[in-house]
């Protein structure tokens, strides 16, 4: 049973922590719609704001984020996620400046690594006609960028030349994390159906342990009646359980049981 309650808890922590985590993205995206990116500025992303929309125009990878799964504290698995450097533009499609985008789906690095690769053509070679892949459509959450992240930009840019001042009027202060704006809306309802499966189904395993018939050992040995053979043909023993009543029906004494139902006095059997 301790077992159990131990997996009912887990499985409620795990449920409430879904529900805490996500109740605040899911009703932001419930009240407000999601900003769109191509009317964005340096000057304007807001921290914890949902923006979604199309990028066409990606610079380079800034930074790579490796994750490790591991097992019993053994590492298994790594993954790596990058971070673009994705140009923020006008209406007129003029550069304003850069943003750090992390991408964290599979088919949509691929996507951004062809938009990066098309977008140093057309910036490094005046020549470069080649037609630019379809912009690539992503949902995000703005976040205040970390101090290792504003490292590997101030490193990135330095390379080049730039200072820090340069690069922080050139770079806004805001990473757009990739989210799914979908799954966040259902988090908070998966976490809830967590707890309440978990209950359901403690509370049954509860009820049914409870009203489990339990076994009862008596260790009173029944009154047998020599003279009375119908008496002791029912009361042999075997509708109770117990070790001396277990003993006589199966050990040396079993015999004397069987003289005793012939009507064979115990005196004389003893004696």
């Amino acid at each position: 049973m301790k077992r159990i309650v131990s997996v009912y808890i887990v499985a409620m922590l795990i449920g409430l922590f879904m529900v805490i985590t996500s109740i605040g993205d899911c009703m932001n995206l419930v009240k407000n719609e999601p900003a769109e990116f191509s009317t964005k500025t340096l000057e304007n992303f807001k921290e914890g704001e949902m923006v979604e929309g199309n990028v066409q125009y990606v610079f380079d990878v800034v930074a790579t984020l490796e994750t490790s799964k591991t097992m019993y504290g053994v590492p298994y698995h790594k993954e790596e996620t990058p971070y673009y450097l994705v140009m923020v533009t006008d209406k007129d499609d003029i550069i304003q400046g850069y943003v750090v985008m992390h991408i964290t789906n599979k088919n949509n690095i691929t996507q951004f690594d062809k938009l990066s690769l098309s977008t140093y053509k057309l910036m490094t070679d005046e020549n470069y006609n080649g037609d630019l892949p379809d912009p690539v459509k992503v949902q995000t959450k703005t976040q205040e960028m970390p101090k290792d992240l504003k490292k590997c930009v101030y490193d990135y840019f330095a390379d080049g030349g730039m200072s820090k001042s340069e690069c922080d009027e050139l770079v806004s202060n805001y990473v757009l994390e990739q989210k799914n704006f979908e799954t966040l809306k259902k988090m908070p309802i998966y976490g809830a159906a967590i707890m309440i499966v978990a209950t359901v189904i403690f509370l049954i395993i509860l009820f049914a342990v409870k009203g489990r018939k339990k076994k009862v050992y008596v260790n009173e040995i029944p009154n047998f009646n020599a003279a009375n053979p119908d008496f002791n043909a029912t009361n042999n023993g075997n509708n109770y359980y117990s070790a001396p009543q277990n003993a006589a029906s199966t050990s040396r004494y079993g015999d004397a049981y069987k003289e005793i139902n012939k009507g064979v006095n115990s005196d004389d059997f003893l004696s």
